[in-house]
């Protein structure tokens, strides 16, 4: 797993301005932008979900709860599910997806 340090040494800058690149929340020239992003992708490096929620304080995840009852026509709740992840997904968020017994 590439660590942001790494992309740092490759794209020849500090890790705060990988940090500030992945984040937008600091002005940072073009050319170094392109240098950081471009270093990013031949990399292959992903932010560690687990340390950004808790940089941020936030998951973005939803969970969906489905109840398994015997009166539910499956295919509609499987439809109901896909078109909740599919939108999540849209605006940044995962789906867990959680389903209860009957009673």
């Amino acid at each position: 797993m590439v660590t942001l340090a790494e992309v740092a040494q490759h794209a020849g800058v500090s890790a705060s301005t990988v940090s500030y690149v992945l984040s937008g929340k600091r002005s940072i020239s073009t050319t170094t932008r392109h240098r950081v992003e471009e270093s990013i992708r031949e990399l292959g490096y992903h932010p560690n979900a687990g340390a950004r929620a808790l940089a941020s304080s936030r998951s973005n995840i939803i969970a969906l709860m489905i109840p398994l009852r015997t009166d539910m026509y499956v295919p509609v709740m499987m439809e109901i599910a896909i078109a909740v992840a599919t939108t999540a997904r849209t605006h940044g968020y995962d789906v867990l997806l959680l389903t209860g017994e009957e009673g």
